[in-house]
Parts: C-alpha cells; structure tokens; sequence
C-alpha cells in the first residue's frame, strides 16, 4: 500500500477513511468517560424515541438496506462505522433527539431482520 491516494484503490480509500473516522470518534468520546459505546449511549438515555420520526424510519431503512445487500463481515464492518459517524454528524449538524431517532431505528432495523446479527453486535 502507498501513502500516495491518487495510486489506492477505491477501497483502500475507503477504509482508511473509516479507519481514520473510528480514531476521531473514540477519541472524542473517550474524553467523556467510560467506554465510547457506553458514553455513547449515555448522551441518548433521557430521549423518548419517536418510532414515527423520520430519522427513526431513516436508520430503520438504512439498516434493512444493508441486511438485504448480504455483504460479508469486512463490509458489515465498514457500514456499521460509517453509520456510527453518520450518527456524530446528525447529533453536531442537528440534535440529539434526531441522533438517538436514527441510532434507535438502525439497531430496530437490525434488531427485527436479522436477530443473529444483532445478538453478534449489540
């Protein structure tokens, strides 16, 4: 592999873009204390979740979208930290509540079609 990006391939980029994403985030929520799923999940314990939001059905989608793909671990892998940044970027660019929405309806998602996978991950 080379440091050059014009010479990677597109998944090279790709993963050193995720790989560079997981740094910041857990650094960012290391800083608050604990582990960065529990300090994570702390942020959004006092919101009501609203099933019927569009950001709940929003992280619903996205997570049944990517169950019908059938990807392989590597790339299961890969959405979930993109997903985990997605919900950074809600949380900075809007508010926790749509955050904690689309968190919720992602792992409901997961949760309901495929209860395999998320007894692996949650």
């Amino acid at each position: 592999m080379t440091i050059f990006p014009i010479f990677m391939s597109k998944f090279q980029s790709r993963f050193i873009i995720n790989i560079i994403i997981a740094i910041i985030l857990t650094t960012a929520t290391s800083s608050c204390g604990g582990s960065s799923r529990d300090s994570h999940n702390d942020n959004y314990r006092d919101i009501s979740i609203q099933k019927e939001s569009q950001a709940y059905k929003s992280g619903y989608d996205e997570a049944k979208k990517m169950l019908d793909e059938n990807l392989p671990k590597e790339q299961i892998h890969s959405r979930l930290l993109d997903t985990r940044a997605r919900i950074y970027l809600i949380e900075q660019r809007h508010n926790k509540v749509e955050a904690a929405n689309y968190q919720q309806g992602f792992v409901d998602g997961i949760k309901e079609n495929n209860p395999t996978l998320a007894s692996e991950i949650f």
